[in-house]
């Protein structure tokens, strides 16, 4: 069985795939905030399959500190099997983390890229071990401006996420590029069209907007499938560097191959996290 870490699982796509993969019997590490909330599930995840090993591990992921910190912890654990950065968010109006970024690029890519490279060292120790990121195809629309790339000047919050989720493709990409399938795997996957409680924090028309969409919507558990699928299953075992839709790789946006751009993206992102890296 596999030690799995996986992120924003107390709802949505992360909770359809921590119980299939509960019930699978792998054993998982759940990141979530602290809450009663994240504690209820964590129960519910157990009782699925007691056989199967859980643990909690508490994080604001919008907080880089905090991620630094779970990572050190994370890197205690006997091994790593996979990583699997499926947390997001998209708000309706601007916010700060704690360290001053945008706060959907913080915790839509600023902490999962930090996450991934602290733990590089213990997933590379297991030949084979994967990194899973939810990806979505919104990222053709995504624009990276590097003399704004906070959105200081005309914040829009689909801008931010498609930004987000952009690069987070773009920097996946270029990870799997510097190794090959049989040291580490890293793919991701676009959800579709989802039913979550993904804008919970949007307000007037935004939030109307988002209820009427979810008419149109399939439930987590669709897009949960192909999260388990390039987790665990041993047909993609040797691929590496793809994105997924339903069970297939599919093509992403020009930009989103381009290596120049994902190198400055790259010298870009270890500049702000040099703190957090070194």
């Amino acid at each position: 069985m596999k030690t799995i870490i996986i992120t924003g699982a107390t709802s949505g796509i992360g909770y359809e795939t921590a119980k299939s993969l509960c019930s699978l019997g792998h054993n998982l590490v759940i990141i979530a905030r602290d809450s009663a909330n994240s504690r209820q599930v964590f129960q519910e995840l157990q009782a699925i399959n007691p056989q199967a090993k859980l643990s909690l591990e508490l994080c604001d992921l919008a907080d880089l500190k905090q991620v630094k910190a779970l990572a050190t912890r994370l890197l205690k654990l006997p091994r790593i099997d996979v990583l699997i950065n499926n947390a997001g968010l998209e708000m309706a109006t601007r916010h700060e983390s704690p360290q001053g970024f945008e706060l959907t690029w913080a915790v839509n890519y600023l902490a999962p890229f930090l996450l991934t490279r602290l733990l590089l060292p213990k997933l590379l120790e297991n030949p084979g071990a994967r990194i899973v990121n939810t990806s979505s195809l919104v990222e053709k629309w995504g624009k990276l401006d590097f003399a704004d790339l906070q959105i200081q000047v005309g914040y829009d919050p689909e801008k931010a996420y498609y930004r987000s989720k952009l690069a987070l493709l773009i920097s996946a990409y270029e990870l799997a590029r510097h190794y090959s399938a049989e040291q580490l795997t890293i793919n991701s996957f676009e959800p579709g069209m989802t039913k979550t409680n993904f804008s919970r924090d949007f307000q007037g028309i935004m939030k109307y907007g988002a209820m009427f969409m979810r008419l149109f919507m399939h439930g987590p558990e669709v897009p949960a499938k192909t999260a388990v699928f390039l987790a665990v299953d041993e047909t993609v075992s040797k691929l590496t560097g793809a994105c997924f839709l339903n069970l297939k790789a599919i093509k992403t946006s020009p930009q989103s191959y381009d290596q120049a751009l994902a190198k400055k993206l790259w010298d870009e992102t270890e500049q702000e996290l040099a703190t957090f890296l070194a």
